[in-house]
């Protein structure tokens, strides 16, 4: 039951069934049909990451990755083609 319930949850859901999805269409086509960038740029945030931070250098270094994922959707968006290594 809550195993149906997490896979029924909105955020969950309209990543699942295209039915729900809110993303752009054009957008969503460029996107690879595979998890392994995400997977990836996991990888790179973690080993970004230095363990046993003060609390400003996590908030300091989760900005920083933020900025960089904003950057890299705006040049998506305006169809450059984001390469993660």
């Amino acid at each position: 039951s809550s195993w149906l319930l997490w896979w029924l949850d909105p955020d969950i859901s309209k990543m699942l069934f295209p039915c729900l999805k809110t993303m752009d269409r054009d957008l969503d086509k460029r996107l690879p049909s595979t998890t392994k960038a995400q997977e990836s740029l996991h990888w790179v945030y973690y080993q970004l990451g230095v363990r046993n931070n003060t609390i400003p250098q996590g908030l300091s270094q989760l900005l920083l990755f933020s900025r960089s994922l904003e950057a890299e959707y705006k040049d998506t968006k305006e169809g450059v083609k984001v390469v993660n290594q």
